[in-house]
């Protein structure tokens, strides 16, 4: 019956432009107000049950992908990030229509802080695997903050995505793969590694 629910509740948002309440969405599908309730207290328990949805599909898909393991870590992060876009396609307008109610970048989409920590999860997997690859080095002074990098990441993307009417949403694969650069080439060896570097030979051969 979720389901059911979450199918009407992207109907009436493509429909309507507008996001139901679950008035709405009992009197769109014929049924009882108390049967919607039941399943979600609120329209914000749909978004975060929508935004679970997508986030699910989108790993199940890469588990299933024989070529995913073998990905470098830089892959493993354009291809979660390709995949979740497309998947989201699925949404799109009750997805964009939340994002838009909240128009700064910098602040969190809401419904997608119910992913946050399998999100953070799954990044530092894609993390591990850049790091046993020698994509990016050793920086204990910055590991604490890669995770939390990578979430702004996503959450710029998404506002990205919401305002996104290219064909067939081709800015924000632009998007995701310039983002993801600057973030490997900032984590990645770089002028301040070279510097240390330099900085460690003078220093021990004085």
């Amino acid at each position: 019956m979720k389901n059911q629910i979450l199918e009407a509740y992207i109907l009436y948002a493509n429909e309507k432009k507008t996001l139901p309440t679950l008035y709405n969405l009992a009197d769109s599908m014929g049924i009882y107000y108390d049967l919607v309730y039941a399943h979600f207290r609120s329209r914000e328990d749909i978004q975060e049950y929508m935004m679970t949805q997508i986030f699910r599909r989108t790993v199940d898909a890469l588990d299933a992908d024989p070529q995913y393991p073998q990905y470098s870590g830089y892959e493993k992060m354009l291809s979660f990030y390709f995949t979740f876009m497309q998947i989201t396609q699925d949404y799109k307008t009750a997805v964009s229509i939340e994002i838009r109610q909240r128009a700064i970048m910098l602040f969190d989409v809401k419904s997608s802080l119910c992913i946050k920590r399998d999100f953070l999860v799954f990044m530092n997997h894609v993390f591990t695997s850049a790091h046993h690859n020698n994509e990016i080095p050793p920086r204990p002074w910055l590991q604490r903050y890669i995770d939390r990098i990578a979430w702004q990441q996503f959450q710029y993307l998404l506002h990205f995505m919401a305002d996104d009417i290219s064909e067939n949403m081709s800015n924000t694969d632009a998007a995701i793969e310039k983002s993801t650069n600057l973030l490997f080439e900032f984590l990645g060896r770089n002028v301040l590694d070279a510097g240390f570097d330099f900085g460690k030979f003078f220093f021990q051969n004085l």
